[in-house]
């Protein structure tokens, strides 16, 4: 219903960590599911959520009446506690997009990021695109994800009311998220609380959920203006991973990229 692109590449790494699923009509007509997890410490975390979180949060709608927000971070809870005594030493972020009957649910847990892009109004007055000096006016881009690190002073406190410690920036000198699915082996401190934004959909917007590899080295505005000038919404994808390249980032990179307009 959505045209969508994605593109990923391992980079400079030595292994692929990231993962990514998309499933159309996922809990019923009129349902879709994009999600982007990026592992470290391995890839087991981050292949089990792309393979089982939508599953998971499908069965919670089906069997319970709550709302999609409780859904996704009951959903979210119960795929940590089954990576933590699988995959003890490996962990992931999350970054997944639902969209149910034109109602747009952005949740993450980490720092992979989610950006709204909304196209400028850029229809003047006649002769006024002819003058000199005139620049459209750029999109607006929105962050509707919040990046989960144990350097952020709220997030920093919240590790400590949990039990852990924040040595150099990092939970128990280990992990640089304060908030992770999996990651037995960091220890106490660490949550799994998705951040959970919704808004309406509209014709013209566009959503890209990437992961930090891309905004290393690129900033929101940047990734939004690629996604609102590309109309191939693969092709959009795959600039911003290869613009992530150029840039210099070091890790893997992962890129989703939703027209929001039907198609």
């Amino acid at each position: 219903i959505f045209s969508t692109g994605q593109s990923d590449t391992i980079g400079v790494r030595s292994s692929m960590e990231d993962a990514c699923s998309i499933i159309g009509e996922f809990t019923g007509a009129n349902t879709q599911y994009y999600g982007v997890f990026d592992g470290h410490g391995g890839n087991e975390v981050s292949t089990y959520c792309a393979n089982n979180l939508h599953r998971k949060i499908n069965r919670i709608l089906k069997e319970k009446e709550i709302t999609v927000e409780k859904a996704i971070t009951e959903a979210i809870e119960e795929i940590n506690q089954e990576a933590l005594s699988k995959f003890p030493d490996a962990g992931t972020t999350a970054g997944i997009v639902i969209i149910i009957n034109n109602i747009v649910y952005c949740a993450n847990v980490g720092d992979t990021r989610i950006l709204l892009i909304e196209k400028a109004d850029n229809s003047q007055s006649p002769g006024q695109r002819g003058r000199r000096g005139w620049k459209p006016t750029p999109p607006k881009v929105t962050r509707c994800s919040y990046d989960h690190k144990a350097s952020d002073p709220q997030e920093k406190e919240k590790v400590l009311e949990r039990g852990g410690h924040v040595i150099q920036g990092r939970v128990n000198g280990c992990l640089m998220l304060s908030r992770a699915i999996g990651d037995a082996a960091v220890g106490p401190g660490l949550s799994c609380e998705p951040y959970i934004t919704r808004m309406k959909r509209k014709d013209g917007m566009k959503v890209v959920i990437a992961c930090d590899g891309v905004f290393d080295v690129l900033d929101d505005e940047t990734v939004g203006s690629v996604a609102d000038r590309i109309q191939n919404p693969q092709e959009a994808a795959r600039t911003i991973k290869d613009m992530a390249l150029e840039r210099g980032t070091t890790d893997n990179v992962t890129c989703v990229v939703i027209n929001l307009t039907p198609k």
